[in-house]
């Protein structure tokens, strides 16, 4: 079984990832002025699902919420890649 506490770090360091993915796609959109919409829902997604994990949200409302709203950004951005390549 994995410690609680070691489970939060590896939720954090992939929440870093995600960070610099995120913030190297939003500065290369910036720069060609064109943005690439799925992967940016995606990683959108993925980050607050991400920092849901490493800060331990508490079960709830609160924490159904944000469930919610990532996986409302990463269907969609999803379902548009498949769409674009099928």
């Amino acid at each position: 079984m994995v410690s609680p506490r070691l489970l939060r770090i590896a939720y954090l360091a992939a929440a870093l990832v995600v960070a610099v993915a995120l913030a190297t796609h939003v500065s290369t959109a910036m720069r060609t002025g064109q943005a690439n919409w799925p992967p940016l829902l995606m990683m959108t997604g993925l980050l607050i699902l991400m920092v849901t994990g490493a800060v331990e949200v508490q079960q709830g409302k609160g924490r159904n919420l944000l469930t919610l709203t990532a996986l409302a950004l990463v269907i969609p951005g999803a379902l548009m890649v498949f769409a674009t390549n099928h």
